[in-house]
């Protein structure tokens, strides 16, 4: 009983006496400021301890893929008859995509999204116009006023472009879209290279003049991919109009303990150019043009898991512990001075 009352009383932290404490309104203000100080710098720290980290490393591309798989939803204000999408690459590699791209007559509506260069939260959003809701739902042929294309299919890894054109104006054929029927105003929801999200889970997923610049990017919830085209649309003011997006494709690697993943990111550049009509083919034809190339440069993305509770904790400490003596040093020194203001260096004593 003797060890256990000693042991009650034991105090490593010895106290001073009510009776010699002086109890100030500006020692109370110091306690508030760090107490609330303290609140902040603990949320803040807990924040970053449970947030999940990327590094990343920029390589050599190693890999030898032969071909990417693209992942196109582009709206043009035509009717589907009209329209055609196809790809051209420098290997001499031509292919028409219309049948694996769907084409669904629509009418052309811009909610969602925002014209090129000029969305509010900035040039890139992550993903959040991939699988857009609002590009469009089915209508019959003979009301529609645009054609939906949207569907995936498989490029070789070299530089190319994919393009969107009027039929008779870049392609012989039987049918000459007439003049006035062309209108290359449109909207692109998704044009994707690769996988276009990481789900928590960490699997992998693919969702079916002038002058802008915009740069890819990721998040760090659960690394989206960015999509610097989605959520964008452009207006044609007359029938004769070129867009060109040109496009760098940057091939990158995510890995997030047993998941790796090898998918793409790219930047954008677009330019529009207005044509005369009957005017020359070397001049440029009516379309939609997205010129690519790949990169030789890869990025690596590495998630790193959260710091130990051990480190933590010690960093938690002395925060703790830094703040009350910062603090208690300039509590200290404005005290004297105040003493010193107020009776006079020779008349103040601090023991």
């Amino acid at each position: 009983m003797r060890l256990v009352k000693s042991l009650s009383t034991l105090d490593a932290f010895p106290k001073i006496d009510d009776a010699f404490l002086v109890r100030s309104k500006s020692g109370a203000l110091t306690s508030l400021v760090v107490s609330s100080l303290l609140c902040l710098l603990a949320i803040s720290e807990t924040a970053r301890f449970l947030a999940i980290h990327h590094d990343y490393k920029f390589i050599v591309d190693p890999t030898l893929r032969q071909s990417i798989d693209v992942t196109v939803d582009v709206t043009v204000a035509m009717k589907c008859e009209y329209v055609t999408m196809d790809v051209y690459d420098v290997s001499g590699t031509a292919l028409h995509v219309g049948n694996t791209v769907e084409r669904i007559p629509t009418l052309f509506s811009t909610a969602g999204v925002y014209l090129h260069g000029q969305r509010p939260d900035g040039p890139v959003a992550f993903g959040a116009h991939a699988t857009s809701t609002s590009a469009g739902t089915p209508v019959p042929a003979d009301q529609a006023t645009a054609c939906r294309m949207r569907g995936a299919f498989a490029i070789t890894k070299v530089a190319g472009n994919v393009h969107i054109t009027a039929l008779g104006h870049a392609y012989a054929g039987q049918l000459h879209v007439p003049h006035e029927a062309i209108n290359f105003t449109h909207r692109v929801d998704q044009f994707a290279f690769g996988a276009t999200e990481i789900g928590a889970t960490g699997s992998a997923s693919s969702t079916s003049g002038n002058n802008h610049h915009h740069a890819a990017a990721s998040s760090s919830a659960g690394l989206q991919l960015a999509n610097p085209l989605a959520g964008g649309y452009e207006v044609s003011l007359t029938n004769f109009e070129m867009y060109q997006y040109f496009l760098s494709i940057v091939p990158s690697t995510y890995t997030s303990g047993s998941l790796h993943l090898s998918t793409n990111q790219y930047a954008v550049t677009d330019h529009k150019k207005l044509l005369t009509p009957n005017s020359q083919a070397e001049q440029g034809i009516p379309g939609i043009f997205f010129r690519y190339a790949f990169e030789p440069i890869a990025v690596s993305i590495t998630a790193t898991g959260q710091e130990s509770l051990p480190k933590f904790m010690v960093r938690m400490a002395g925060i703790v512990g830094g703040v009350y003596v910062c603090m208690g040093a300039v509590h200290g020194v404005v005290r004297w001075g105040m003493d010193v203001a107020q009776r006079g260096l020779g008349r103040v004593v601090r023991i």
